[in-house]
């Protein structure tokens, strides 16, 4: 999951084995898991139009972040209120 960049659901596997019984397997893991909480706090784009945010908040829904989700789909709503599409999703 780490290579192909879901960082989210690897950071909790590795999280998970850092509470194993093995001291090299935790200490090998606990890095792991620094460098996933290091690429989450910069991974996040800023869209800019609509559909950027559209685009945004399926992927937060996908990841259950319904409510990061919302704030998006506000924001496509503010700036495109006759696109169908976006109420579908809310």
């Amino acid at each position: 999951m780490f290579h192909s960049g879901q960082f989210r659901p690897a950071l909790e596997l590795f999280q998970k084995a850092a509470r194993g019984p093995s001291r090299e397997m935790a200490h090998a893991a606990l890095l792991q898991a620094r460098m996933c909480q290091r690429r989450l706090e910069g991974s996040e784009p800023a869209p800019q139009t609509a559909e950027d945010h559209y685009n945004f908040a399926v992927a937060l829904i996908n990841e259950r972040r319904i409510e990061a989700a919302e704030q998006h789909l506000r924001l496509a709503l503010a700036q495109a209120p006759e696109s169908d599409h976006l109420y579908y999703v809310m």
